[in-house]
């Protein structure tokens, strides 16, 4: 029979973009017709490979999502009986799957995204993930053998994010796809695109990553993001009942939209200022250009979130958004949420603006690798500078973390400083200026990080006593909170 010529083929693709990125081979014109008119002509449809177990399509973790279809397919004996969450199939209904292994190596706990952009399910359509299993093994697998399962995804948001825990190290994991066709205007249709990813550090608001820039571009993205609390929906970001957005319905949920697969970042002022965000970039979008992503600024605390204002919801890819102005106070933190509506997934970039007070924010400890010692009673401070300019800067000390003293004043040059102070009892010391850092504390022979992102006040939070107790130093805190720490 004749094949299509090329030209028709581009037309498919732009009819149905996703089914003829995953079905690449070629239609006759009695297949091409069926398709047209939707009909149920099951032998003008060719199966995909992965219909079989035995034949999955492996997924490398970390790789861009893999397009995929149960559209053509069937099922094999056993697959509808051991399907783990949901009874398969009934009166008219065609169950359809396809499979998919990957291999954990070293990781332990992973995410897995899957989005069916631009595509319905007139039926249903369920997710169950099983293992683990020897590398190469593992078909056809029980309902007791799965891990995870999740029925009716259709019921969600297009794009759907999940945490796979406690995985067993260099062992294949099976995935299945199972579609309901049951005839109307979407049936068979199910197309998706599916990935597995490593957990990203900023996927919790208690590891946000943290700005350090002012009027720098950064990029993000948030592919590969899960719920930060479990399954879409869960809008309570600080575990806190008593905080509640404005346009909220129900206490303690401090955003008005759908969380889905939200990334997180945030910055500290050292002086009151005024600051705005700008929010840009939306690209490379897994649903095209249906859906895009929503950002919320709060300013508080993990543990008492207060919202300063809404991105519009969606931001559509290609759109540009700045904040309103808003005031920040000394020892203030600001943290930013990044989610994509709909459970899609994106990149994007934004960039944290000083409007009045300058650009001082508290910078990453890791970046200035600001650190000390205290040998003999002598206070040893260290620090480094990865990168020349001409900011200024001084190294302070103080003995309550309010009231600070000039030791040295630095220009930012690159390289590694150290200095030597003799001070008794507890002493704080800090970088302060252009170039700001964490507060440590020494005292004789203990070494302790300050993380004034977490306890700082505007008023100061000081340490108060410290004692030894069974191999642990107790740091009582002004503010009530007590802090048990090995020693050194």
């Amino acid at each position: 029979m004749k094949q299509l010529t090329f030209t028709l083929f581009l037309t498919i693709t732009l009819s149905n973009f996703l089914y003829a990125q995953n079905v690449p081979y070629d239609l006759t014109e009695m297949e091409w017709l069926g398709r047209q008119n939707n009909t149920k002509q099951t032998n003008y449809y060719r199966a995909t490979t992965n219909d079989n177990c035995a034949n999955a399509t492996a997924l490398t973790i970390g790789d861009p999502c893999t397009n995929g279809t149960t559209t053509t397919n069937t099922v094999e004996t056993g697959e509808t009986t051991n399907f783990p969450c949901n009874p398969i199939g009934g009166g008219g209904v065609t169950p359809r799957s396809s499979w998919y292994r990957f291999n954990v190596g070293s990781f332990t706990d992973l995410n897995l995204s899957i989005n069916r952009p631009n595509v319905g399910t007139n039926c249903g359509y369920h997710i169950a993930i099983y293992g683990p299993f020897t590398p190469g093994t593992g078909c056809l697998p029980t309902a007791a053998q799965s891990i995870y399962c999740e029925d009716f995804l259709d019921l969600y948001d297009p794009g759907f994010h999940f945490q796979l825990n406690s995985l067993s190290q260099n062992s294949d994991y099976l995935i299945q796809i199972m579609n309901e066709d049951c005839g109307g205007p979407n049936n068979r249709t199910i197309d998706y695109c599916l990935s597995v990813h490593p957990i990203p550090t900023n996927n919790t608001l208690d590891n946000a990553s943290i700005i350090d820039q002012c009027g720098v571009v950064i990029n993000g993205t948030n592919i590969g993001y899960s719920p930060t609390n479990g399954l879409p929906g869960n809008e309570n970001l600080d575990n806190n009942a008593t905080t509640q957005c404005p346009a909220c319905a129900t206490a303690g949920e401090d955003v008005s939209y759908v969380v889905n697969n939200d990334s997180w970042f945030y910055f500290c002022a050292t002086t009151n200022g005024t600051w705005n965000i700008d929010f840009t970039n939306i690209s490379n979008c897994t649903q095209g250009t249906t859906s895009g992503l929503q950002m919320t600024i709060f300013r508080g605390t993990p543990t008492n979130l207060t919202l300063v204002e809404d991105a519009p919801s969606p931001s559509a890819p290609g759109s540009t958004w700045t904040s309103t102005n808003f005031n920040v106070s000394a020892g203030e933190c600001i943290y930013l949420i990044v989610d994509g509506f709909a459970g899609d997934e994106c990149d994007y970039s934004y960039t944290l603006n000083n409007v009045t007070g300058g650009c001082n924010v508290l910078l990453n400890n890791g970046d200035l690798n600001f650190r000390g010692e205290n040998i003999n009673n002598i206070n040893k401070i260290y620090w480094e500078i990865t990168e020349s300019s001409d900011k200024t800067y001084e190294l302070q000390k103080s003995k309550d973390a309010v009231n600070w003293t000039s030791i040295e004043q630095y220009v930012a040059y690159e390289g590694e400083y150290n200095h030597t102070d003799v001070s008794n009892g507890i002493t704080y010391y800090r970088l302060n200026g252009d170039i700001n850092s964490e507060i440590i504390a020494l005292n004789s022979n203990i070494n302790i990080t300050y993380l004034p992102e977490k306890y700082f006040t505007p008023n100061g939070v000081l340490i108060q006593d410290i004692d030894t107790y069974r191999g642990f130093y107790i740091i009582m805190y002004s503010n009530g909170f007590h802090e048990k720490k090995i020693k050194n």
